[in-house]
């Protein structure tokens, strides 16, 4: 866990907390980390090559850079995780 260092205003707050504080699906250990939307969008996932799922990853982090509810931006965050786990690290 890192700490907050953003900018002292509610929306950086709420930011951090989405992408850094809630609980991420671990797709080694789905069945106890992961909901049911997520495995199922993992499972979609899994079927695309991975020039799709980087293209995913950059719209989605596009997305997560605008104006919206604290729960669909969460959804970004987890999405974007799950994209990760799928290419790995080393190749984002």
């Amino acid at each position: 866990m890192r700490d907050y260092e953003g900018d002292r205003d509610l929306p950086s707050l709420v930011e951090f907390v989405a992408e850094t504080l809630v609980s991420k699906c671990d797709l080694e250990n789905s069945a106890k980390t992961c909901s049911e939307r997520a495995l199922k969008y993992s499972a979609k996932m899994m079927m695309k090559g991975n020039e799709e799922l980087k293209k995913e990853v950059a719209r989605l982090q596009g997305m997560g850079e605008g104006k919206m509810k604290l729960s669909l931006k969460s959804w970004i965050a987890e999405r974007v995780e799950i994209l990760k786990q799928i290419l790995g690290e080393a190749e984002l």
